[in-house]
């Protein structure tokens, strides 16, 4: 502190200004600046999950509604997997194929077919799986001689 008071007044005067100045230019760059920064990102983030929210209640909103308009899903579900895969195949390419249909308990049915075709056979079980929630539990496939028939022993189940 020697060299203090040993300045003119005019020289005190200049390090004032220049430590007041020098502390304005710390404190914007590390503490107003920083601050700043983080309140324009926390504003961006509730912003975005104030959009995601609007859209999650939307999107319920439309879920509810399809809901509503699919009863006959709900029925098909409180139907038995033996009439929801019987009335499957009736409906199928696979109506006029020779199948035998039998009950695995209440949860699982076993089809067998003694000569199909295999892209019959995908189509009408990618079908079961879309519109019934039923997948394919156990599958044998044995090629037969025709072109593109096989000899097929499925096990059927509900999705959990």
């Amino acid at each position: 502190m020697k060299g203090w008071h040993q300045l003119q007044a005019q020289e005190q005067r200049i390090l004032i200004l220049g430590a007041v100045a020098l502390s304005a230019i710390l404190f914007y760059a590390l503490i107003w600046e920083p601050l700043s920064l983080e309140r324009q990102q926390l504003t961006q983030q509730v912003q975005t999950q104030r959009d995601t929210y609007q859209w999650m209640q939307n999107a319920a909103q439309d879920i509810k509604a399809l809901q509503a308009q699919r009863p006959a899903a709900t029925a098909l579900v409180q139907t038995s997997l033996l009439a929801v895969i019987d009335q499957s195949l009736r409906s199928s390419a696979l109506r006029s194929i020779s199948k035998r249909i039998e009950p695995k308990g209440e949860n699982q049915v076993r089809v067998d077919f003694s000569a199909v075709t295999f892209n019959d056979l995908i189509t009408w079980l990618a079908q079961l799986h879309q519109q019934h929630s039923i997948n394919i539990s156990h599958l044998n496939i044995e090629r037969l001689a025709q072109n593109g028939q096989v000899k097929a022993y499925v096990r059927l189940e509900r999705a959990a």
